[in-house]
């Protein structure tokens, strides 16, 4: 008698936990994920104030913010003395991380510049907006000549590229264009490693 009472008392002990558990399962416990405290983080230079196409860039428009890494673009725009002879290549929000695409060098900005596409380019595959390069024609003889040089890939879709011109950049790349078309002759760029500290070298197509 008492052994049947011990076994009906155990199974419904068991019903009662499998029970309880199958509404633990119906209900589960939301658990709260936090960030983790090692988030790790850059300095960025942050607008404080709209900065206006073809304005210089000044030490009072910005600030340095530590900005997560993810929410960093790669090439955010770093503090040094080259910053003071920037100027801005396009018109800039308060509150927007700089970047190096964002600015132009002052001798480089001049009345006459003005964005041009061109598709006549040989580009390598990962040639990316923001980028610098020189443009350079190659002859069916082997010359080698810079069309121009130290150039920022303003935007780039497909085999189109957009870049800033003055006149007579403009005049020398048609020229460039005319002779890549009808003398089999290569138009192509090179990229620079460190676009900071790297200078522009000589322009050699004086054609």
């Amino acid at each position: 008698m008492f052994v049947l009472c011990g076994i009906f008392i155990g199974i419904t002990l068991a019903s009662i936990v499998a029970s309880g558990y199958l509404v633990l399962n119906q209900n589960p416990i939301e658990v709260k994920r936090e960030e983790p405290e090692n988030t790790q983080k850059e300095i960025c230079l942050v607008t404080k104030e709209e900065i206006k196409k073809g304005s210089p860039i000044q030490e009072g428009q910005f600030i340095a913010k530590k900005v997560d890494t993810h929410l960093t673009p790669e090439n955010r725009l770093s503090f040094s003395e080259k910053i003071n002879v920037m100027v801005s290549a396009i018109d800039i929000e308060p509150n927007t991380i700089l970047t190096e695409s964002m600015f132009v060098l002052k001798d480089a900005y001049v009345n006459d510049a003005r964005y041009q596409d061109y598709s006549d380019i040989r580009l390598p595959l990962n040639l990316m907006k923001g980028d610098t390069v020189d443009i350079r024609i190659k002859r069916k003889a082997g010359d080698d000549y810079i069309v121009l040089s130290k150039k920022e890939i303003v935007e780039r879709a497909n085999n189109t590229v957009w870049i800033m011109i003055d006149e007579l950049e403009r005049m020398r790349m048609n020229q460039a264009i005319l002779e890549f078309k009808n003398e089999m002759a290569e138009l192509y760029t090179t990229e620079y490693i460190n676009k900071i500290d790297q200078y522009a070298p000589s322009v050699t197509y004086l054609r």
